[in-house]
């Protein structure tokens, strides 16, 4: 137990989690013994623990070092728990934690950063703090103590001596030494005991009690009400009679001890210190957002709501508040511009709002995402502007392809309030586009106002301005200039890197027009397209073969022009969130922090083989402007964020193809289909239940009214997107059935032990029928040599056709193709060489997909699963001189007009193949 009278508080020096202000130094301390670390001096010290100053050798960088106390009973459970919950909340209002382990005397210890500041308690040995400051320390303590208790931890020893505070202003809290972590155990251990601080206990903890989260909420209000008024809110002679006064006293209001405080201040107050932990705010996050609006001069709400609910379930969470609204906005700036180019030609580079605002001068931005409590995730930026850090939450981007889009920002600090951006699209009759982009704002104070004036009307307006014009002249001359940035002016030890690659492509027979493309691009591109270079996605934007590009591209990487790199996309939002170095770091579950889910990663539609430069051609760097922009989401036609109860009515142009209605909140999506013989022109998507209910599922292909409702009673961000995986994406899949990419990057293989799914590769089966009888008649040499033969014909056309032979014996030959398409087409060709090649015995040839795993086995790789184990058995209902195929591949559209050119006949037969008979098969046979 620890415990502390109320004149104890201010001798206790007690520094578990973060360095308070230095204190002098212990002359006759003993300092220990830390391998990576030198001991300066002593910065505190209390009954769990001694805090050092220390300089870390890895990073020569100082920091504070907690240890063990000696005397104490050593268990380093007790030290190292209370690291492990500030290192998991891991929020910027708790010191990061760097380190854990054993000095040289074998007593716990743990680092963490040293943060430069005093503590509050000194602070207020001063007198008090003015009230906006004290609402500023108070908020931060807020914010620390709301994501403690989303994680499930109540610190419940809340007081100034465990805040400190840095030159800037920013507080921090420190001293996770008794808290509760009720995610690590259902018992507490100080269950029945007076754990913590007394002046800052609440009544539930001085009863002795069961903690809450709404006790931290308590011991905030006692030290607001002291930075507010010098004194604290409940005094006593003894310890018994201080808790008693918790217990039962009342509380003067602090406007009663200084007039100049506001009453939102009592009321905050008040609220804080309710004997009753139910009528106290009901988180620490609601509690934090009142204290924000007081700070910014806005009406609180009696009950603000929680951006994110506490980790336990007993603590509700009211109405959220309502947030400002775009008709409400202070100021309101409009521009207009008549351009030659269509709204088609415009909207890929006015919705890429990250280049965009790069190429007006807009600052880069810093955004983190983290789990909303009704599911998906809230993004906040980040960006420094005049030398003021300003933070706001970015809500979802909403849009309706090639005709608008637009955003919300709700800033939590800075000049503004809050910030809505629209750009809209209206073809011309004639021709052209009329462009008009608004932006709402609201400054906060007459320094937004300033603000608002310096920055947009007089430097981003005429920047956009330009923008649009100089956009509208590129893509009105054609041609291939960039309209973002300038092209990049190449060094000549550049020019000579990327010449010597282009010699050995030109050499090695690649076409000259798509070598020189590609040097040209790596040479004078900007930075902002060099960072993932998609060999599908550049074929398309040079109109040429896709499969010719991307045998250029890798080759171009062996010549040391390019490296490859892996994009893990998520299946959800089908953005890349990652970008790794190897197959051999990608890992069966990854995580999108945007979508705040967790998925099983796929070869085929969650990995992409994309390329960047080599360090010796180009460093791109990666800075972010802008993280929801549109024009990531190509296959996103709309989005739009719903309120509950709301209604959203969208005209939309759908091409034919298959689509999908999809929500952050939603489970199950709702399939559309724009169809030529589709008859409806409307259709309506209602969210309900988790689930997307889409009526009618057919439309007319063309000019679309897309009416989206939600019915449920969370915020929803619906969208229509185009459904499947990502159509210019090379997926890893085919990479590793890629010949070339086997035979040049023969160290690309997954870490061993590791295995990943493959949603679906297609097989070709090749072996040789009666190979004892061919060993008997032709003798072991003359057999092998024969096999060898049927095995350099099978690598020869599975290599013509972009397949790669699966390790196995030689009895059964196995070759994997990315595509049905491409199997069945080596199957074909394959066929008739095995004739010509008139084989000693006759050959069986089967074709069959579907899903498997993906391995790494002795240094190659290797497919394996029941797709395989039936694509063998197939050779039994192999014809003489044909080919058997199974019914999954033979469903597929291209496979029968293949089928049907090949000029074999066709039957279907039941299998005979042992634990798969009675199945349906395919089968070709000589005309």
């Amino acid at each position: 137990m620890r415990e502390e009278g109320p004149a104890s508080d201010a001798t206790q020096t007690e520094v578990p989690g973060e360095l308070t202000v230095p204190i002098a130094p212990v002359a006759d301390e003993a300092k220990p013994v830390v391998a990576g670390y030198d001991m300066v001096r002593v910065l505190g010290r209390g009954g769990m623990g001694v805090v050092w100053e220390a300089i870390e050798h890895r990073f020569d960088r100082r920091v504070a070092v907690k240890v063990h106390a000696e005397g104490r009973a050593l268990l380093p459970d007790e030290l190292w728990s209370e690291a492990l919950i500030a290192a998991r909340i891991g929020d910027p209002g708790i010191v990061r934690v760097l380190d854990v382990g054993l000095t040289l005397a074998e007593r716990p210890y743990y680092a963490m950063e040293l943060v430069d500041g005093t503590d509050l308690a000194t602070l207020l040995a001063d007198g008090p703090l003015a009230p906006r400051k004290a609402v500023d320390v108070a908020a931060d303590v807020a914010r620390a103590a709301a994501a403690a208790h989303e994680y499930g931890v109540i610190h419940r020893d809340l007081k100034p001596r465990n805040v400190i505070v840095d030159p800037t202003g920013r507080a921090r809290v420190l001293d996770f030494g008794i808290a509760l972590d009720t995610r690590a155990s259902d018992v507490d251990p100080y269950a029945g005991q007076l754990a913590g601080s007394p002046a800052y206990m609440a009544p539930e903890q001085a009863l002795g009690h069961p903690v809450v989260p709404q006790t931290d909420i308590f011991a905030i209000g006692v030290m607001l009400y002291e930075m507010l008024t010098g004194a604290r809110p409940f005094e006593g002679s003894s310890r018994e009679a201080l808790l008693f006064n918790i217990a039962a006293g009342d509380v003067r209001p602090p406007s009663a001890m200084n007039a100049s405080i506001h009453r939102d201040l009592d009321a905050v107050v008040g609220r804080c210190l309710a004997k009753s932990a139910e009528d106290r705010f009901p988180t620490a996050r609601a509690l934090f957002e009142t204290l924000c609006a007081i700070a910014e001069g806005r009406p609180i709400d009696t009950a603000p709501q929680s951006l994110r609910r506490p980790y336990i379930p007993k603590v509700s969470t009211v109405p959220p508040p309502d947030r400002p609204r775009r008709d409400e906005a202070k100021k309101h700036l409009s521009w207009s511009w008549r351009l030659a180019s269509s709204p088609g030609a415009l909207w890929p580079h006015v919705a890429n709002t990250d280049r965009f605002n790069k190429a007006v001068g807009l600052a880069p931005i810093v955004f983190t995402d983290e789990p909303a409590p009704e599911g998906g995730a809230i993004r906040t930026g980040e960006m420094r502007v005049l030398g003021m850090a300003i933070r706001w939450r970015e809500f979802p981007f909403e849009w309706v392809k090639d005709r608008e889009h637009s955003v919300f920002r709700w800033y939590r600090s800075g000049p503004l309030a809050a910030l809505w951006n629209r750009v809209k699209l209206t073809p011309i009759e004639g021709g052209g586009t009329e462009l008009e982009h608004d932006i709402w704002l609201t400054p906060r104070g007459v320094v937004g106002q300033v603000a608002a004036f310096v920055e947009i009307d007089r430097k981003l307006g005429p920047a956009v301005d330009r923008f649009y014009r100089h956009l509208d002249d590129v893509l009105v001359a054609g041609g291939h200039v960039d309209p973002f940035e300038p092209a990049h002016a190449p060094t000549p030890d550049q020019g000579a890197t990327v010449e010597a690659a282009c010699a050995r492509l030109r050499a090695e027979g690649f076409a000259p027009a798509i070598v020189e493309r590609l040097a040209m691009h790596l040479l004078t591109a900007p930075d902002g397209v060099l960072g993932a270079l998609r060999p599908h996605a550049l074929a398309d934007a040079w109109r040429a073969d896709r499969s010719e590009v991307l045998d250029v591209l890798m080759h171009a990487a062996h010549a040391g022009a390019l490296e490859p790199a892996w994009d893990v996309v998520c299946p959800r939002c089908m953005l890349a969130h990652e970008s790794l170095q190897g197959l051999a770091q990608i890992t069966r579950v990854g995580t999108c922090s945007a979508c705040a889910t967790s998925f099983e990663r796929d070869l085929r539609d969650s990995v992409e083989l994309v390329f960047v430069p080599s360090p010796s051609v180009r460093s791109v760097p990666r800075t972010t402007y802008c993280a929801g922009a549109p024009a990531l989401r190509p296959h996103v036609v709309a989005q739009q964020v719903v309120e509950p109860g709301g209604e959203r009515r969208l005209t939309m142009d759908l091409t034919r193809g298959e689509y999908r209605v999809t929500g952050a909140l939603a489970s199950a999506a709702g399939e559309l289909v724009a169809s030529a013989v589709g008859f409806e022109s409307e259709a309506t998507a209602v969210a309900r239940d988790g689930r997307i209910h889409v009526r009618p599922s057919i439309v007319r292909a063309g000019t679309v009214t897309l009416v989206l409702r939600n019915e449920g009673d969370d915020e929803e961000t619906l969208r229509l997107e185009l459904a499947g995986a990502r159509g210019d994406g090379v997926a890893a899949a085919t990479a590793m059935t890629h010949p070339a990419f086997r035979e040049l990057f023969a160290d690309q293989l997954l870490a061993h032990g590791e295995h990943l799914r493959v949603s679906h590769l297609a097989f070709v089966f090749v072996e040789l029928i009666g190979r004892q009888g061919v060993f008997e008649k032709l003798g072991d040499a003359s057999a092998c040599a024969e096999l060898t033969r049927l095995d350099e014909l099978v690598r020869a056309r599975a290599r013509a056709h972009e397949g790669t032979a699966v390790p196995s014996s030689l009895d059964i030959l196995i070759v994997a193709f990315p595509t049905v398409q491409r199997a069945l087409r080596a199957a074909l060709e394959l066929r008739m060489g095995v004739d010509e090649a008139r084989l000693s015995a006759p050959v069986a040839i089967a074709a069959h997909d579907g899903r498997c795993i993906a391995l790494t086995r002795e240094g190659k790789p290797e497919f394996f699963g029941e797709t395989l184990l039936r694509g063998q058995a197939l050779l039994r209902d192999c014809p003489t001189g044909g080919i058997a195929l199974s019914a999954t591949l033979a469903a597929d559209r291209a496979v029968a007009v293949a089928v049907h050119e090949s000029g074999m006949r066709v039957g279907v037969v039941k299998s005979d193949a042992g634990p798969y008979a009675g199945r349906r098969v395919t089968v070709l046979a000589p005309a």
